[in-house]
């Protein structure tokens, strides 16, 4: 009886996955607008990050200290995973590039595997940003109520006033920028996630499986491109975090892995995945 009804589900899966056969066209050529968008907000935010550390703020000097450590997590630890999150789609799709049907059919259950893998690196990468996020809009909101305070006492000077701006447009458009990255991203897990569903159903039935697998190839190089572009530019964009340095305790990054409840375990699982050097940690 279970074995009659396991088959019966697989079967509707399979039809609903010759069904989405056109919706899967646009998500494959959906992973290209993704990587570009991903990749242009990439750039923006490391050039915003850049001024917002290097520029003196006197009237906000804490918050600036704030800002600049906040920019130092995102350095040594957000922006690796940012840059080379990337290579989860490449590596996949380079496997439509490099074997045979005879071999997808027979790795299918372990090329479904690795797309859960990629899509726990993909969320990881997702939940680093969200939590560097609320960072950046505590330090806006404190901005925000500094000058509101001032307005009511009415100390507020002119100067005070365009440096108000100037950082509060910096902060938002951080923002922003983060907020479309992490929707880019979020596309690729939903991307993998679905992919890992229909590569289990395909796995029982030959026909269904070379139809995905010609798809695939046909998008395959396309994508393994736009990948290389998205590499140069976070690349070319690393040199505007270099200018950001603070001096803070060695234990400082693992402490801040804690207060988001951030394993650290968790952090050097996904870096191997993905083959990134952070820096060393102290986890005693």
């Amino acid at each position: 009886m279970d074995l009659i009804e396991n088959q019966s589900e697989l079967d509707k899966r399979l039809i609903q996955i010759n069904n989405n056969q056109s919706e899967l066209d646009k998500r494959l050529i959906q992973i290209n607008n993704n990587l570009k968008n991903a990749s242009e907000n990439l750039k923006d935010a490391c050039s915003t990050l850049r001024e917002l550390s290097i520029s003196p703020n006197y009237e906000f000097a804490d918050i600036h200290k704030n800002v600049v450590k906040h920019s130092f997590v995102y350095k040594q630890i957000i922006f690796p995973f940012a840059k080379d999150v990337v290579s989860c789609v490449r590596s996949f799709m380079d496997t439509y590039l490099y074997i045979t049907f005879q071999q997808f059919k027979a790795d299918i259950e372990h090329i479904a595997g690795e797309a859960k893998e990629y899509k726990e690196c993909v969320s990881f990468t997702v939940k680093l940003h969200t939590e560097i996020q609320v960072d950046f809009k505590k330090e806006e909101d404190n901005i925000k109520r500094i000058m509101i305070q001032k307005n009511k006492e009415n100390t507020m000077v002119q100067n005070l006033a365009v440096t108000k701006c100037n950082w509060i447009d910096d902060l938002e458009k951080l923002q922003s920028i983060i907020n479309n990255f992490v929707t880019a991203l979020m596309s690729v897990t939903s991307f993998f996630s679905e992919i890992e569903y229909q590569l289990r159903a395909l796995s029982s039935n030959v026909k269904a499986a070379n139809v995905h697998f010609i798809k695939f190839q046909n998008y395959a190089q396309n994508i393994v491109d736009y990948c290389r572009e998205y590499i140069k530019i976070a690349d070319n964009s690393k040199c505007d975090l270099e200018v950001i340095n603070f001096e803070i305790k060695s234990d400082y990054l693992v402490q801040w892995l804690e207060i988001k409840c951030i394993n650290v375990l968790d952090l050097e699982k996904h870096s191997k995945q993905l083959e990134i050097l952070l820096p060393v940690m102290n986890k005693t």
